[in-house]
């Protein structure tokens, strides 16, 4: 009896390290994955960024904002955002959303003031929570200057939506689950038996010592 609870115990320790071990590799590759998205993601809004500051300075030439508003809307709904002008006045000039743009929509306050600030001393923007009253909902920012023959004239913001982060983490989490699941019970099958094989000598030496005990000495 004994020795079945040794066995016991060398399983549930077996099973222990194999669960923490299968939790910090999900975690980690988990992290991994999630890095490399929001990487690849802000990449795109800023290439996105770059291409509005082309069509401001295509407008700077032609008057026609058109190709703004096309571009806005196009980008709006290609990444699931929302994108804000602020003029250097603080004002919201244009937010595409849906599909469509609206104007004039006020000041920017509150945190958006000090992110706005910082974007127009030269810093370029980068966050993922929430931003702004307008926006009660979790998402990944990208913010930069307007420049229009090298001076600035303004602020982009383009806030897309996190809901593609999620699916893909999920999608990511469940591979992983599914793939070490497996792994654990092929583990623990492999653990059940190499704890056998290292615990059946020690209860051959336990009965032989009983054995011994009782004077039996063949």
């Amino acid at each position: 009896m004994k020795f079945d609870k040794v066995f016991t115990k060398l399983l549930f320790i077996s099973v222990v390290i194999l669960a923490i071990g299968f939790i910090l590799v999900t975690t980690f590759v988990s992290s991994i994955f999630s890095r490399q998205f929001i990487d690849i993601k802000y990449t795109e809004l800023k290439n996105e960024s770059e291409v509005l500051n082309y069509c401001y300075n295509l407008y700077s030439k032609s008057g026609d904002s058109s190709y703004i508003e096309s571009e806005m809307i196009a980008a709006s709904t290609r990444y699931n955002a929302d994108i804000w002008i602020v003029d250097t006045d603080q004002n919201i000039i244009d937010i595409s959303q849906n599909g469509n743009i609206t104007k004039d929509n006020g000041k920017i306050t509150g945190d958006a003031l000090e992110y706005y600030n910082s974007i127009l001393s030269g810093k370029d923007f980068e966050r993922i929570g929430t931003f702004d009253s307008r926006l009660n909902k979790i998402v990944m920012t990208y913010g930069t200057s307007i420049k229009v023959h090298g001076k600035i004239v303004g602020v982009i913001f383009i806030h897309s939506d996190i809901e593609e982060l999620q699916t893909y983490l999920n999608s990511i989490t469940g591979q992983v689950v599914v793939s070490a699941v497996a792994s654990i019970a092929v583990a623990i099958i492999l653990v059940y038996f190499m704890a056998h094989y290292f615990t059946t000598p020690l209860v051959l030496m336990n009965k032989n010592a009983k054995r011994l005990a009782k004077g039996d000495f063949d």
